[in-house]
């Protein structure tokens, strides 16, 4: 895991039949192959480069047919082939290098995605086995595993290009999606990376490094030029004076091309102007300013989606060519020049008209609309980062938060007023590991453009758009200095950006707003000339509706008239989030918690504006303490309890007009809060914005930011900014419940469907994190797994009861080198809750829904405290979560279970008195139950219908994945491999419910143990040979239905091992899911736990006491004779 690196492929390929074809082309990569200490913690990273010649056979399994066709959906092609090349070793001592040539062995899978006809975006899974001669005095033999994204274009014969060829005068250019001459401009940023020698490890990198502008002209569909102007910021990283950190040394270029562009999709598939997916290909001349003006040159690629005949979304790649001499670093590969990848997203906007058409409607493009001139209300949140700072961007990440109001003049030009705050890190404490913070307050004004309003007629309801701004702003600054003092003066800013829109329903936005800023003008004492802020913010904005236009009738729809609600009744909602206050410092390297709010509330709405609501809401965050003793850390908790009485505004039926059956609402709240906590009772006040969607005509999901100020003594520290009171930032999200109307009226829709009570099986699996315990929530990172048996007693309340078992680290040894894990297992009962299941019909089968539930369990568990000592007990849990499912078939759900338990009552375990469990579950739901699908066996004998699930047959599989056996303690900082097994197994179906089946699985896992003062592995490397009885469970849940794409399947039986340990008998059982993606061939994921001996896993870091038990994990391919 630590030679991470990059790699990127060109090919030319031809297919010489549906299922056979060929390829060549090239192969580049760069890639960390070596490490040397320098001193302390500091490292460097030898690196290896490749380029090299690729030759390979395709084969295309599902190509088997006549008249296959080449734009299906989805599809998969396997490969193998060979490859020639150069290769080039940096040493451990960065000197010089290895360089030599290579041969390597490739095999593969690359599993693609239609986009549009003739156009697939491609995922690309590959290994290459790799032999390097010629270098040194042995040759060097190693792997490449590599996971590439990427397009592939079908080339077609002139005469099918022809026969789809649309007339372009035929197609209105307000209706051409794709161009096919005009000018069109670009906009965008990104990331990018040299080709490297040698890097230092651990120091700060920058987030974004590119910021993109290009403009030119098609002068047909495939031909055109193109003028861009890109800068490019990097960084490498040099010992500092004393030799006990790292420097930041940034790189500066300014690229200035002149380029032809060719549109490849355009020459290969035929010009459609419906089309909105475009190629194109680019190379040219560039001029490299920065240090040193040379001449360059560069190539690459570009891939546009349009959202309107104007608007597209692209991605391009670009690769310079810079002399060799650019850089005199030796970190820098350049002896064949200084090449640099660059990766870039953006914007592009499309005149699709020639010259004269342009120059012809000039008078008409300069007009703009002035029957509306509507009134604006925004807000946006969001992380920033800041530059020209002591420390790098990436380390600086704070957030921001914006509050406009705004009027358009016309349909082109706008203006905005608000307020713009931050709260982010900036400087590293020379002499302890802290970090202390800045934050501003600030005023601000804004000029908006919007390049789609320059028309007589616009509409402010388009499904997509974007706007320019520039402005200026007047505020405050501080810059905290140390643990006691601060620098504070006045700034000013000037700022600019692009606000990215989307439409949600009428007057209604949502935004994605990267903005820029440079802040400028302070006074004395100043620490920098001028600071620069890039922010990424999301928000909302609200557009002002005419009197008129506001109370206009509007005829609904059917399905629009089910959804509308009473504009008058009682609301109830619950939630839960995330909150910070304004920090000044921080200690680095300490843990934070994710989830740090509990909400509840409930109200009641007087009419279609105004209403009351009452909230309760838990505040929980702490920070770290080291009482100035160096690392020696306390954590200082902070406990709230919120009750507040708040007027509620529904602003957007203000501002848009009353639409009923609306799905999205934003409403504006204000009160009064009382705090109550561990430092008393206080009073406060808080207000904020809450943005619901409506999934049913009761219930909707919810999206709240609240301000809380509170006095300045509920935070007592000075790691928290309390001069004018404390002020917490509270996000939540959740759902809502809505009783329209009366009581009465809201009482009488409690009404559930009896009439089908289904019996469910479910299994989820999933990382999960602990709170409370010697480290932080992010380190205690493990997994944890559930099965459950469960009864619907109606379509609202059900019961379930199963199996929960969790590992997971829980603290480190006296050395910090090694970390000690917990594990327990516990049976678990929960009550089931479905807000959706509130009718007297309910459809088992809908496509999506969700489940909240509440629950309490009771097990063992263990807490290991050193290498051959542990801490054992019996425990309590209570539980409660949320069950958001997919259907993926009748009677088959694909489930994301988020769960929040309590763990208590530990009675032998002195050094941990609570600790509360957070896990994110995936896995699968089955139920059964009478008439809930057509249950009844289904035949085949349709001559037209695909058999996908035949009752009867062989089969083969093959696939690979990870395991995990259950640890008692482990090394830190040590790899773990990703890829650990690799399965192979084939069987038998008798009738569609039974089955047999034979399987050959080995798995490889590694510890890590000392020896002497060395770190030594030791790795375990068993195969596995297993006949299981093979049951297939939805097929006796749901029928035996051929046209049905999903299977699963329960497995069990006996398992022969063998291992350098020696051989012995073991068991197995798991489950499997199956997707048949042809009537022959089926992608599957399967979860197998093995039972075997403890000899076989011989290491005190393992937990084999009732023997080993290890979790396997699979992904693979099926095929069915």
């Amino acid at each position: 895991m630590s030679t991470l690196g990059w790699s990127s492929n060109v090919y030319m390929g031809w297919w010489l039949s549906s299922a056979i074809g060929l390829r060549a082309g090239f192969h580049v990569s760069n890639a960390d192959w070596a490490d040397r200490p320098v001193r302390g913690d500091i490292k460097t990273r030898s690196m290896i480069g490749t380029r090299g010649v690729v030759l390979d056979m395709l084969f295309n399994p599902l190509g088997f047919k006549r008249g296959y066709d080449w734009d299906s959906n989805v599809g998969f092609n396997l490969f193998a082939g060979y490859e020639y090349g150069q290769q080039k070793l940096a040493n451990e001592w960065h000197y010089g290098s290895y360089s030599g040539n290579y041969v390597g062995y490739r095999t593969g899978a690359q599993v693609w995605l239609k986009l549009c006809n003739d156009l697939r975006l491609n995922v690309e899974p590959s290994y290459s086995f790799m032999e390097l001669y010629n270098a040194v005095n042995e040759r060097k033999q190693y792997d490449e595993i590599g996971l590439k994204l990427g397009l592939a274009v079908l080339f077609r014969d002139k005469a099918h290009r022809e026969k789809l060829l649309i007339p372009v005068d035929s197609v209105p250019a307000s209706m051409r999606m794709s161009p096919n001459r005009g000018f069109f401009i670009g906009m965008g940023f990104g990331w990018n990376t040299m080709v490297r020698a040698w890097r230092y490890t651990g120091g700060d990198d920058l987030a974004l490094k590119n910021a993109e502008f290009f403009a030119g002209y098609n002068f047909d569909p495939f031909h055109g030029f193109r003028l861009s102007a890109e800068y490019l910021g990097d960084r490498i990283h040099t010992l500092n004076e004393l030799g006990n950190g790292l420097n930041n040394e940034n790189l500066q270029n300014m690229m200035l091309s002149l380029d032809y562009q060719f549109n490849i999709m355009n020459a290969f598939a035929g010009y459609n102007p419906y089309r909105r997916w475009n190629v194109y290909l680019y190379g040219g001349p560039t001029w490299a300013r920065g240090d040193a003006r040379q001449l360059a040159f560069n190539f690459g690629g570009m891939l546009t989606y349009s959202l309107t005949s104007s608007l597209a979304l692209f991605y391009n790649h670009t690769v310079y060519r810079m002399p060799k001499g650019r850089y005199e670093n030796n970190q820098i590969y350049g002896n064949d020049g200084t090449y640099v990848n660059s990766l870039n997203v953006g914007v592009l906007y499309t005149i699709n008209q020639p010259i004269r058409d342009v120059l012809l409607g000039i008078s008409q493009l300069t007009k703009s609309d002035y029957s509306r001139q509507p009134l604006t209300f925004e807000y946006s949140v969001g992380p920033s980062w800041y530059n020209n700072l002591p420390i790098s961007t990436g380390s600086s990440l704070g957030y921001t938060a914006n509050t406009y109001l705004g009027l358009w003049l016309n349909s082109a030009i706008g203006m905005r007023g608000g307020v713009h705050i931050s709260n982010a890190d900036w400087f590293h404490d020379l002499n302890e590991p802290r970090k202390n913070q800045l934050g501003l307050l600030a005023g601000t004004v804004d000029l908006m453009f919007n390049p789609l309003g320059i028309r007589g007629k616009y509409d402010w309801n388009m499904p997509f758009g974007f706007n320019l701004f520039m402005g200026t702003g007047l505020g405050k600054i501080r810059f905290v200095t140390s643990r006691m003092t601060a620098y504070e003066t006045k700034f000013h800013e000037f700022r600019m950006g692009a606000q990215l829109w989307m439409k949600m329903t009428d007057d209604l936005r949502f935004n994605v707003e990267p903005t820029f800023s440079r802040m400028r003008g302070f006074e004395h004492g100043r620490v920098a000339k001028y600071v620069d802020e890039l922010a990424l913010k999301l928000g909302v904005s609200m557009i002002l509706r005419d009197k008129a236009d506001k109370d206009k009738t509007i005829e609904l729809d059917s399905a629009t008239q089910a959804r509308v609600r009473s504009p008058y009744g009682i609301f109830f909602g619950g939630g839960f989030g995330w909150n910070t206050t304004v920090h000044t410092w921080r200690h680095t390297g300490r843990g934070f918690d994710l989830l740090k709010n509990g909400l509840l509330f409930a109200g009641y709405n007087f009419n279609e504006y105004h209403g009351v609501r009452l909230g309760g809401e838990y505040l929980y965050d702490y920070v770290w303490n080291d009482y100035n003793g160096p690392g020696i850390y306390e954590k200082q908790e902070f406990k709230n309890t919120m009750l507040s009485l708040d007027y509620q505004f529904n602003i957007l039926n203000a501002i848009a007009g009353v639409r009923p059956g609306r799905r999205w609402e934003a409403s504006l709240y204000l009160g009064p809060s009382l705090a109550l906590g561990e430092k008393g009772t206080d009073l406060g006040w808080n207000f904020g914005g809450i943005l619901s969607y409506q999934l049913t005509k009761e219930l909707s999901v919810f999206y709240s930011h609240t301000v809380y100020r509170m006095e300045k003594n509920r935070y007592k520290t000075a790691q928290v900014y309390r001069t004018p009171g404390t002020y917490v930032n509270s996000l939540n999200v959740g759902i809502i419940y809505n009783m329209s109307g009366s009581l009465g009226d809201g009482v009488g829709s409690f009404t559930c469907d009896y009439e089908h009570k289904p019996v469910i099986f479910e299994y989820n699996v999933g990382p999960t994190w602990f709170n409370g315990l010697e480290v932080s929530r992010a380190s205690s990172m493990g997994f944890t797994a559930n099965a459950n048996l469960g009864w619907w007693l109606n379509s609202a309340l059900g019961v379930r009861g199963g199996i929960h078992v969790s590992n997971a680290d829980w603290t480190n040894d006296a050395s910090g080198e090694q970390r000690y894990l917990l594990r327990f297992y516990a049976g678990t009962l929960d009550l089931m809750f479905n807000p959706f299941g509130f009718q007297k019909k309910y459809d088992w089968n809908s496509t999506a829904g969700l489940n909240l539930f509440a629950g309490a369990g009771t097990g063992n568990i263990r807490f290991v405290t050193g290498q051959s000592s542990t801490h054992e007990s019996k425990f309590n849990e209570w539980r409660l979560g949320t069950q958001i499912w997919l259907r993926l078939a009748d009677n088959l759900r694909f489930n994301i279970e988020p769960t929040y338990s309590l763990l208590r009552g530990f009675e032998k375990v002195q050094s941990v008195a609570k600790t509360d469990e957070l896990s994110l579950k995936f896995g699968l739901s089955l139920l059964l139950g009478k008439n809930l699908a057509n249950n009844e066996d289904v035949s085949s004998s349709d001559a037209s219908q695909i058999d996908y699930n035949p009752a009867n047959g062989f089969y083969v599989a093959a696939g690979g994945g990870w395991n995990t056996a259950i640890h008692t303690w482990r090394t830190r900082g040590q790899e773990t491999p990703f890829f650990k097994n690799a399965l192979l197994f084939f069987g038998y179906r008798f009738g569609g419910y039974h089955g047999v089946r034979v399987s050959a699985e080995f798995m490889q896992d590694k510890v890590w143990e000392k020896s002497g003062a060395i770190l030594e592995k030791k790795e375990f490397e068993n195969k596995l040979y297993s006949l299981d009885y093979n049951f297939h469970l939805l097929n006796a849940i749901a029928g035996i239905n051929p046209a049905r794409r999903y299977d699963v399947s329960l497995y069990l039986g006996p398992s022969y091992v063998q291992s350098k340990a020696g051989n012995g008998l073991a068991w197995n059982l798991g489950g499997i899911i199956s997707y048949n993606v042809s009537s022959k061939m089926a992608l599957f994921y399967s979860h197998t736990i093995y039972r075997m001996d403890k000899k076989h896993y011989q290491s005190s870091q393992i937990y084999t006491k009732p023997g080993a038990i290890v979790n396997s994990l699979n992904v693979g391919l099926q095929y069915k004779f």
